[in-house]
């Protein structure tokens, strides 16, 4: 019986240790949005089990759009005002909510990621019964663990048109692992305390990870990370994208931003607006884009600017995907003029930009391409370089090193401002503009497959045919 007792104890004990160690914070509101300027309604939401949600509706005139906004573990909506203060200002109506347990919200026995979703959902639908003419479009952006619940409750409606999503982990055991492991617990008991978890919020960790609900997401999607994250870092971002590369999902990065920089994040508030106009939102887009530095690893490079159409330099978008090709005219090394006309209907084009001829990076791009003309000509496609280099500089690197691929003298600089690959760009602290290294896949029809920017040269070509082979 002792012994029993014991157990009960123990068992009693490590229960009470994982809710109190797992409780969310309450922060209360200590201001309102009038404090930005914005005139608002304080309303209470219904949630489940006879709760009530605290929320601010921060009207637009007669605008039918809507963003609703959900904050993180233990924030409240007025920490989120900062983010919601420059989409107000761009024309769109801002719903401010707090979830359970968080803000002036009623408490809960607890909180969850399923939870934030339950709430958020209840939100919708009280904006949809209550401001009929509001959601005309609506568009849901979160942060953290509102981020995943964002994510959770789009992948399970069909009434929303856009998403932005603030530093979300990709996975919750992933989260847990990583804030347990932080203590030395044994993986034992890890395991125990991530097997408790899911059966006290009533969902296994894969049916609501944020990697497996974006893949059940149609309308355009953007992920926004801190490159400076420490607590759910940038490679969950890039998991996602690789777990589901598809093309309405689209990765912003912050430079040094961390988990909860809302100030830095606020500064790309013009390439949210930016994405949310091409998402079909109509949003004034006055505020200048924050230009971007280059990324600063591979590993950031071979998945982000696969996605990546939102940033802006000088008054020319990035391309995306699945949209027509821009017409170019340019000479090759022998100026003989080429263009993408002549390929409609019967090649496939492979057209890479690189800063300058003869020099490491580019040689190995150059290189690598010519030894794999042979296989992209089996499948239907032409490759071609691109740079300000003049055509007696391109003749002397082809017969150099032996190059089989045509190289076009863009000493204007328009194809290079029409593909957007003449950026600024930061080496040894100075700042200057260049051409970032970037490729293109136009198919026969004149359509952009793909759009790639700032990519790293070593198996690159190869990652291109690989391309080439599913057109």
């Amino acid at each position: 019986m002792t012994l029993a007792l014991l157990a009960v104890g123990i068992i009693a004990l490590f229960m009470l240790v994982i809710h109190w160690g797992f409780r969310a914070p309450r922060q209360r509101e200590q201001g309102t949005p009038q404090d930005h300027g914005f005139a608002f309604e304080q309303v209470w939401i219904p949630s489940v089990a006879g709760k009530r949600l605290f929320a601010w509706f921060l009207p637009a005139g007669n605008t039918e759009q809507t963003i609703i906004i959900l904050h993180g573990w233990g924030s409240n909506a007025e920490l989120m005002l900062p983010i919601a203060a420059p989409l107000r200002r761009a024309g769109l109506n801002v719903l401010l909510l707090d979830a359970r347990n968080h803000g002036q919200s009623d408490a809960h026995s607890f909180s969850s990621l399923p939870r934030f979703a339950e709430d958020l959902g209840h939100a919708i639908d009280w904006l949809q019964t209550t401001h009929p003419q509001a959601c005309s479009k609506l568009a849901l952006l979160g942060h953290s663990v509102g981020a995943g619940a964002v994510l959770l409750e789009a992948s399970l409606r069909a009434d929303i048109s856009a998403i932005i999503s603030l530093s979300a982990f990709a996975h919750p055991e992933w989260v847990m692992r990583r804030h347990l492991q932080q203590i030395r617990l044994p993986g034992v008991i890890i395991w125990l305390v991530n097997r408790y978890v899911q059966w006290v919020i009533g969902h296994t960790f894969s049916s609501i990870a944020p990697i497996s609900s974006i893949c059940k997401i149609h309308c355009p999607l953007l992920l926004v990370h801190g490159t400076a994250d420490q607590v759910v870092p940038l490679a969950d971002a890039h998991a996602m994208l690789a777990h589901c590369s598809r093309d309405n999902i689209s990765l912003l990065e912050v430079a040094d931003a961390g988990h909860a920089s809302v100030d830095k994040i606020e500064q790309h508030a013009a390439d949210l607006l930016v994405f949310l106009r091409r998402a079909g939102f109509s949003v004034s887009t006055d505020q200048k884009p924050h230009r971007a530095p280059p990324h600063s690893s591979t590993e950031a490079r071979s998945y982000t600017m696969r996605r990546i159409p939102l940033s802006v330099y000088g008054d020319s978008l990035m391309l995306l995907t699945n949209q027509p090709a821009p017409a170019f005219s340019s000479p090759n090394q022998h100026g003989d003029t080429v263009s993408l006309a002549d390929f409609a209907g019967k090649q496939h084009v492979v057209l890479y930009f690189y800063p300058k001829d003869d020099t490491p990076g580019c040689t190995i791009e150059a290189n690598e391409f010519t030894a794999l003309a042979a296989e992209f000509a089996a499948h239907d496609a032409v490759v071609i370089g691109v740079s300000k280099d003049d055509c007696g500089s391109h003749q002397a690197f082809i017969e150099k090193f032996g190059l089989k691929v045509d190289l076009l003298a863009d000493t204007s600089g328009e194809v290079c401002d029409a593909y957007g690959v003449w950026q600024e760009k930061e080496k040894n602290g100075v700042k200057k503009m260049g051409i970032v290294r970037s490729t293109f896949v136009i198919n026969k029809a004149g359509m952009l497959v793909e759009a790639l920017y700032q990519v790293n040269p070593p198996g690159h070509a190869q990652a291109m045919l690989d391309v080439v082979k599913q057109l």
